[in-house]
């Protein structure tokens, strides 16, 4: 399997089991919400929890992975060689969390499938979900 599949394998269901956007005020963040209701970003379910630091918060992903986000080796070469995946694959979860902040009809499942499917194709990688 390739690193790009596994992450995408990685992220999505678990999105898509939050249901929800990690915000704070109108700003995407890594993780987010409460101690009895965290919240992470797509990217910020590749930060393990006893690596994760508000510092990583408005870091391009090589940069988070400069700071030692994972002990996961495959997370670990995709923040050192899949800036652009990494980056279009957050911009899944911040479009998503954007469209529906504006638009209050929207559910942000339904905006983060249609966006995750789009990236898929375009990354030819096979939607499982």
């Amino acid at each position: 399997m390739s690193i790009r599949q596994a992450v995408f394998d990685h992220v999505v269901p678990r999105m898509l089991a939050q249901g929800k956007p990690s915000i704070e005020g109108s700003a995407c963040k890594y993780r987010s919400g409460t101690y009895n209701e965290p919240l992470c970003c797509a990217l910020g379910f590749l930060i393990d929890d006893e690596n994760y630091t508000p510092s990583m918060e408005d870091k391009s992903p090589t940069i988070v992975g400069q700071m030692h986000p994972t002990s996961n080796p495959i997370w670990q070469e995709a923040f050192r060689t899949e800036e652009g995946f990494l980056c279009d694959l957050q911009d899944c979860h911040d479009n998503s969390a954007v469209e529906c902040a504006f638009n209050s009809h929207l559910d942000f499942n339904t905006e983060f499938t249609r966006r995750a499917k789009r990236f898929a194709k375009a990354y030819k990688i096979e939607w499982r979900y």
